[in-house]
């Protein structure tokens, strides 16, 4: 398929862009169950093209009409418009580009073209007898003036009468239009012999006549007996001599990604996989406005924003008003400190937390039970309520008391839930500062519009420093420095870091030229991969303190005031992936009730791949000789070796399974079987212990010798304060961890 139209109209002329076959012919739409959107893009004095489609509502049609406004390069992008078998939805993907210059406009005054067609039909060129034909008329230094137009019958070319003649007054814009009714048009025994069926079909042509000159339409429009039932019968025989072929868009040639600056529908296609290709425009319209003027052109950027926005409008774009703060009593505490007894996350739930929280089937035998509440009754949560406690008096989010009501008005809004009123403040005097032609101030009624609600977050984006972290890396560190500034509390950092990972792709980071690729090992390795991502050891004790203690109570030996410590911890917080290391077999899953003291959950798989193993095998110095060993036992490569995690809060895996795959998780690290004394107790410093070892024997070895983990003096300052953090807010309690929920074993072959 090839775009034909005019490369060079006149400025405010409209012109007719087609899709057609390589011949040259149009296709015929209703036999290939396909339509094409048309998307307008203009280059402005950066380089930028910029999306201009009015309302973000693409032209949709084999053939659309454009009028330029400026003699600049405009941009038209077409998509193919397919229905989808089950659910018979639109699914676009990308078919070509076509690029136009417009040229001044002239002083002499004509006819540039004159067309005929059934205006808001699937097929502008097939028409019922109970239709009306629109005639437009576009014209060059006409303004005010008329033209006169004549509608005839193809056949017998009939001679101007009242009813198929008239004057059309011309726009400011050049444009003429008028509608002929079809039944006014056709004789009696037209008519008649149409609607039995005698005559299969009538074509019209129009004709503009303004002094001398005179503009015939170079297609009919077809008047058909039973339009709908064999309307894919006609075909529009066009001449098309006068238009030119598309050309082929050139690769960028300044060494500079061609893709940074720009976000394509094909793009947001392959993200928001469920939405509709209106919600895609608009996000598509807004982001391509402003991303230049807050640093969000390159591919690595774009693949940051995008793996936050989507786990927080999901990949069908449902944007709420506002965070529902819909929450379970015994859920409350573990989002907001306000609703713990003990001022921090993950306490039990306070008198606040059953005031205001949930409470049905699900959870009041639960409550009723475990906080010795046996009076409790079925209640509604109360959303407004719960934001006010959770979000008032927050010096962090510039809101005021409780009754101020600041913590509702300023709950979690937008594309990437942004939270808080000083937010706002820092928000709409970014976007002064760098985009000075938004004359918008963005407050809580708006930012749920989707131009409003981008451009907002991509200010935010710059404002509160996530586009530095972006810049970084697309290592999980890098994910995680950015969660921290938008979400730091929230459970769904794998998600966002699997998001992160689908955009890499979607967006070719690796491939882009604009952008530092720090770490290449980090995405997509098939045949190793580590426990953890990016591994790095545990800073703190099971109390939550630290110190020098902490720097090497997590490592191999005797590193604990004498005690031997079997394993390697690295700190992860409950719910982060872990991962076979290379093939493996799945030889043994032990739950909380059927382990040793202090394992917890666990896994144990078998290693298949040894020589991809062995070769991982490096030279590590011991950060602690006196404390750290070698090896326990007498450990032998030459045995088969199994890889031991335990503390784990679910398994994905069962015992016989093949792990090939090794970048689909295998569960998920926790602090399951964690004990004070003879008691269960939590944890402030949450880990995936993890050892290497002979298969039934107590035989192992460091796992410094197989892992690239980083320690205290290696680490990042940002990976030391998230420890911290952690530590500060107490201990974390879930002794047996949660219930097993299996992916398919087919996922790791």
């Amino acid at each position: 398929m090839k775009i034909i139209g005019e490369k060079k109209p006149i400025v405010g002329v409209t012109e007719m862009y087609s899709v057609v076959n390589f011949n040259g012919v149009l296709f015929t739409s209703n036999m290939n169950k396909v339509t094409y959107a048309w998307y307008i893009f203009k280059k402005y004095k950066n380089g930028a093209f910029v999306n201009v489609t009015k309302n973000n509502i693409p032209k949709t049609g084999q053939s659309v009409p454009y009028s330029f406004g400026y003699n600049v390069e405009y941009r038209l992008d077409i998509y193919k418009l397919e229905k989808e078998l089950l659910t018979q939805k639109d699914k676009a993907s990308f078919a070509a580009s076509y690029f136009v210059n417009p040229t001044k406009k002239s002083s002499k005054a004509e006819i540039k073209k004159v067309v005929i067609y059934n205006k808001g039909a699937k097929n502008v060129d097939l028409a019922g007898i109970g239709n009306s034909l629109t005639v437009r008329v576009e014209c060059i230094n006409m303004v005010n003036k008329q033209v006169k137009v004549h509608v005839w019958n193809a056949e017998d070319k009939s001679e101007p009468n009242l009813m198929n003649s008239r004057l059309v007054d011309i726009n400011e814009k050049g444009i003429g239009l008028t509608q002929f009714n079809v039944m006014q048009l056709l004789s009696p025994t037209e008519s008649m012999n149409l609607m039995i069926g005698n005559i299969k079909a009538i074509g019209f042509f129009v004709t503009a006549t303004y002094e001398e000159q005179s503009v015939n339409n170079k297609a009919p429009v077809v008047v058909v007996s039973q339009y709908q039932s064999i309307a894919d019968i006609f075909e529009n025989a066009r001449s098309m001599s006068s238009y030119n072929d598309i050309d082929t868009p050139e690769e960028s040639t300044n060494g500079k990604c061609p893709r940074c600056e720009i976000l394509t529908l094909t793009e947001l296609d392959e993200i928001f996989t469920s939405a509709t290709l209106q919600e895609k425009s608009a996000l598509l319209n807004a982001f391509n406005l402003a991303n230049k003027n807050f640093g969000l052109n390159s591919c690595q950027q774009k693949a940051h924003f995008f793996a936050q926005v989507l786990q927080e409008i999901g990949p069908e774009i449902t944007i709420k008003n506002g965070e529902s703060l819909d929450y379970a009593v015994e859920k409350l505490p573990i989002h907001f400190a306000n609703f713990s007894t003990t001022k921090k996350l993950n306490g039990s739930p306070n008198e606040l937390a059953f005031k205001y929280g949930r409470i049905d089937q699900k959870n009041i035998n639960l409550l009723k039970e475990k906080y010795n509440k046996p009076h409790l009754k079925f209640q509604k949560s109360e959303p407004e309520f719960i934001a006010n406690v959770a979000y008032s008096n927050r010096k962090d989010l510039g809101n005021g008391d409780f009754y101020s009501g600041d913590g509702w008005k300023y709950r979690g809004r937008g594309i990437i839930q942004i939270t808080g009123k000083d937010k706002y403040v820092k928000i709409n005097s970014r976007i002064k500062s760098d985009l000075p032609s938004f004359n918008i101030i963005v407050d809580a009624n708006n930012i749920n519009n989707m131009k409003e609600g981008t451009i907002a977050s991509m200010a935010y984006w710059k404002e509160y420093g996530c586009k530095n972290k972006a810049d970084e890396g697309i290592e999980r560190i890098n994910l995680d420095n950015i969660v921290d500034i938008v979400n730091s509390n929230t459970p769904t950092r794998n998600d966002r870091w699997e998001n992160l990972k689908k955009t890499v792709k979607i967006f070719k980071v690796k491939e882009c030229n604009g952008d530092e690729i720090k770490n290449t090992n980090t995405i997509d390795s098939l045949k190793w991969h580590d426990p953890v991502e990016n591994p790095i050891c545990t800073l703190y004790m099971q109390s939550g303190g630290g110190g020098d203690y902490g720097k090497h109570w997590g490592l191999f030996g005797k590193t604990r005031d004498g005690s031997t410590h079997y394993g390697l911890d690295f700190y992860a917080y409950p719910g982060t992936h872990i991962f076979a290391c290379v093939k493996c077999e799945v030889v043994e899953v032990r739950s909380s009730t059927n382990a040793e003291r202090g394992y917890g959950k666990q896994l144990f798989l078998k290693v298949l791949d040894k020589e991809t193993f062995l070769s991982h095998y490096k030279k590590y110095s011991l950060l602690y000789p006196k404390l750290e060993y070698d090896m326990i036992g007498d450990f032998s490569k030459n045995k088969d070796i199994v890889l031991h995690y335990a503390h784990l809060r679910k398994v994905y895996v069962k015992k016989g399974w093949i792990i090939n795959n090794v970048d689909i998780p295998i569960g998920e690290t926790g602090v399951s079987g964690v004990n004070k004394g003879e008691k269960q107790d939590g944890t402030a410093a949450p880990h995936l212990h993890f050892e290497i070892r002979n298969l039934n024997t107590k035989n192992r070895i460091n796992p410094g010798f197989f892992i690239d983990f980083k320690n205290y003096n290696t680490m990042s300052d940002s990976q030391r304060k998230n420890q911290e953090n952690t530590a500060k807010k107490g201990k974390i309690y879930e002794f047996n961890g949660q219930k097993d929920t299996y992916k398919d074993e087919s996922d790791y072959l």
